[in-house]
Parts: C-alpha cells; structure tokens; sequence
C-alpha cells in the first residue's frame, strides 16, 4: 500500500493538479469564454486534489510503519518455530526482534491498526492550513517554534475537527 500510494496515487494526483491549474487559467482567459470554465470550481478542485496528495503521502508512512510492526512480529514467529523445531539447545539463534513491540502488536495491532482507522469511521474532516500552515504569513522562527512544539508533544500531530462530519 506504502508503495502503490507513493509511486501510483500521489504522482497521478501531482498531474491533475496541473492539469486544474491550467484550467484555471484558461479560465481567465476571453477566448475560452466558451467552454465556461468557472474559476471558483478549479479552486475548489485544487483544494481537493491538495488534500489527497497529504492523505496520500499520509498514508504512506502509516503503511511503512504498519508492515515495520508485522516484520517484528514475523521475525517473532520464525524465532519461535525455530527454537520449538530444533533439538539441539546449544545451536540456538539470537532472537532479531524487538519483544515489546511485538507484544504491542498483538496485543493492539492485530485487532485494530493504524491502516484499519484508515478506512474505518468518518473521513476526518481538515484543510491544509490544519496540518501545515502554508498559507499562514508566519515568520521562519514562529514556524520553527510550532515544530519544535509538535516534535515534542505528539498530541500535537493528532488529527483536528473541523467543520461538520
């Protein structure tokens, strides 16, 4: 999934952007009159496409670090067959996972993960200014401050309510 929303969905997703953008142009232009190209609609469509490339992007990483827990907790398994299949007791392998965050994912990851909320529930409800504050006119060390802020409180990073569901 890390990978298809990476190098499928966000590029296609890059193109249609520009593709908007020139409508928006050609929206500004007498010649195109015509086809009625509305300027507000391609505004709304960028807004749109923006915040799927984010989700996108977004969903990458929840991938990549959803099949870096299931890798631990494969390792796990393997050990574990290996250790209960072999007779000799002096050849045993060193265990190469990490036992607590294979205990975190059985205990959580197999009944409800990070991909799960993904596709469960209501689709969160932001704009980008939420997540980034691109369009705010904040000064570079305003925005340093409010990433060191969210660098240390993870709560921070957590998703924002807002508008109606």
């Amino acid at each position: 999934m890390s990978s298809f929303s990476e190098k499928k969905v966000v590029p296609a997703c890059q193109r249609l952007h520009l593709l908007i953008e020139e409508v928006q142009g050609w929206a500004q232009l007498p010649s195109f009159a015509f086809c009625e190209f509305s300027s507000g609609d391609a505004k709304i469509c960028l807004q749109a496409i923006g915040r799927s490339i984010m989700l996108a992007s977004w969903l990458a990483v929840a991938a990549r670090q959803e099949l870096a827990r299931f890798k631990e907790f494969i390792g796990w398994i393997r050990y574990e067959i290996t250790k209960n299949t072999q007779s000799d007791q002096h050849n045993q392998i060193a265990p190469r996972f990490d036992i607590l965050q294979v205990n975190e994912y059985m205990m959580q990851g197999l009944v409800d993960s990070e991909i799960d909320r993904w596709f469960l529930g209501p689709v969160p409800k932001f704009s980008a200014e939420d997540v980034d504050g691109a369009t705010s006119k904040a000064t570079l060390a305003e925005l340093l401050e409010r990433a060191r802020r969210v660098a240390n409180d993870p709560a921070e990073i957590a998703w924002r309510h807002v508008g109606s569901r």
